[in-house]
């Protein structure tokens, strides 16, 4: 019985539940599109990591269309964030080539 409780504790906490998978989303807001970084009144908070993130995101120069690739701009964002060191809403990794909601 013990071994059931070590193996399903992880994948519950490496879940997040603010994240639809589907719709590439996390509480209503895009994961990809045009971003822009703000210290205030940001749409989420997000932490930079290197081991389980919840998005992979590839930062691209071209319009962004698929979940993770991020456009970074100054104006007409379709999502703003703020990078924290904790209490994040979203956990990203930034790579070069596979990217997404993992």
């Amino acid at each position: 019985m013990k071994w059931i409780l070590l193996f399903v504790l992880p994948l519950a906490m490496a879940t997040n539940p603010k994240i639809d998978k589907e719709k590439c989303t996390c509480k209503g807001h895009p994961l990809y599109g045009r971003v822009q970084v703000v210290d205030i009144a940001p749409d989420l908070r997000v932490e930079i990591v290197d081991i389980a993130p919840d998005v992979e995101v590839q930062v691209v120069d071209w319009t962004p269309q698929k979940c993770g690739e991020w456009q970074f701009v100054d104006i007409a964002p379709d999502i703003r964030v703020e990078f924290v060191d904790c209490a994040p809403d979203v956990r990203i990794k930034f790579v070069e080539y596979t990217l997404g909601i993992r």
